[in-house]
């Protein structure tokens, strides 16, 4: 199933620029899927089964290092 998903990263970090670059770097890491890094949020566009695993695998990585906030919106509505 093919869905789009929108995500906000807040860091409550001194560092937060340093912080969303590394994630946003760490999401570039994958081609499965396509990457659109907007100023408020970055919009993902996949594969339901491509984008979630990966996706929950690099928030943890991040939220070790950094206390962090996501917010997500997933849709399978939304025209890709």
């Amino acid at each position: 199933m093919n869905i789009s998903l929108e995500i906000s990263y807040y860091p409550l970090d001194s560092n937060s620029h340093q912080a969303i670059k590394k994630f946003i770097d760490m999401l570039n890491e994958s081609k499965l899927f396509k990457i659109s890094v907007q100023p408020m949020s970055t919009l993902i566009y996949g594969k339901y089964d491509d984008i979630l695993p990966f996706l929950s695998d690099k928030m943890k990585q991040i939220m070790s290092e950094y206390p962090s906030i996501f917010v997500l919106k997933i849709s399978n509505a939304c025209p890709v």
